[in-house]
């Protein structure tokens, strides 16, 4: 099973000893996918399962706690929807910039977060926050933003 999957609107991801629970928040720190607290920003989702299980090749139930799965708050966007220049790390946060295209460096004008990376491949979630909302162009897949009135 790879590090991360997406199914049934529920994100899997393969981290060991995370010490998350059932109904927890969770963000990103350093990397790592972490309770969230107070001073969180960009909390992602709510913990459904602290762990999987899954029949093994001699129908054992096996109950693996280095897995865990969440309900994402945001939209999922995968690697290969997606400008394909992105690169950063798990938490890497991209902002749209004056011409419309993505990039780590916060704008002074509209600091607005746009996506969150959320695995190493290159996947993420769209962080939809006002006065700005991000949408996705249907055409060319760039992150394009819209003002609400």
């Amino acid at each position: 099973m790879n590090r991360f999957s997406s199914k049934n609107n529920y994100i899997y991801i393969n981290q060991t000893n995370h010490g998350l629970n059932i109904g927890d928040l969770i963000t990103i720190n350093n990397g790592l996918y972490t309770k969230a607290t107070f001073s969180s920003s960009n909390i992602l989702g709510i913990i459904f399962e602290p762990s999987i299980k899954y029949l093994d090749n001699s129908n054992n139930w096996i109950n693996d706690l280095n897995y865990f799965s969440f309900k994402p708050f945001y939209n999922y966007l995968s690697s290969n929807k997606i400008n394909s220049n992105l690169s950063g790390t798990i938490g890497s946060i991209f902002y749209l910039d004056n011409l419309g295209n993505f990039s780590q460096q916060r704008p002074s004008i509209n600091p607005y977060n746009c996506l969150i990376q959320i695995t190493s491949q290159g996947d993420f979630l769209i962080l939809q926050l006002r006065p700005l909302k991000c949408y996705i162009h249907q055409v060319n897949w760039k992150l394009i933003y819209n003002s609400i009135n």
